[in-house]
């Protein structure tokens, strides 16, 4: 009924519908290949932030006094560590978010519906872009000072000299 001039095109009805359920097959895959990405980052991200948990507790243990120092205006060992988690947490939250979404999409959900979830999928996670780019500089320093070895401490690094390692 909505064919309009394309109505004369013998067996129009069924090749459009074949085409709509081919591109909706594939936007369903799209979905799950972009689903399955996020889902290593976000397990990634929890794997480097259990490994630099083990490193800063293993070896020369600091103590809870080196953890809280800060020198100059680099934020502290437990700082990055906090910075770390919250970043973590956002990305295996969203990638909760955006599975359980995913898991509800039927092939008899609406057009709008699929093309909304599509649009959540390709967005990047929900985190606010000042604090993601505060928290990955502070990941940064984390893993320049777990890969150096350096734990400051008040007598040991001056601010000069941690600025000097790290950058």
């Amino acid at each position: 009924k909505n064919y309009g001039v394309l109505r004369c095109v013998p067996n129009i009805r069924e090749d459009l519908l074949g085409k709509q359920m081919e591109s909706l097959e594939l936007i369903f895959v799209l979905m799950r290949e972009t689903l399955e990405e996020f889902s290593g980052i976000a397990k990634g991200l929890s794997k480097v932030l259990r490994d630099t948990n083990q490193m800063v507790r293993g070896g020369s243990a600091l103590t809870a006094k080196q953890l809280q120092l800060q020198v100059g205006i680099l934020p502290t060992i437990a700082d990055c560590l906090d910075g770390l988690r919250t970043l973590s947490d956002m990305h295996q939250a969203e990638y909760a978010l955006k599975s359980s979404i995913i898991s509800l999409l039927t092939w008899t959900s609406s057009s709008s519906d699929i093309a909304a979830m599509r649009q959540l999928l390709v967005e990047q996670p929900n985190i606010p872009k000042d604090e993601e780019c505060n928290l990955f500089l502070t990941l940064y320093l984390l893993m320049k000072f777990v890969k150096l070895g350096v734990c400051p401490t008040a007598g040991s690094l001056s601010p000069r000299h941690v600025e000097a390692t790290v950058f």
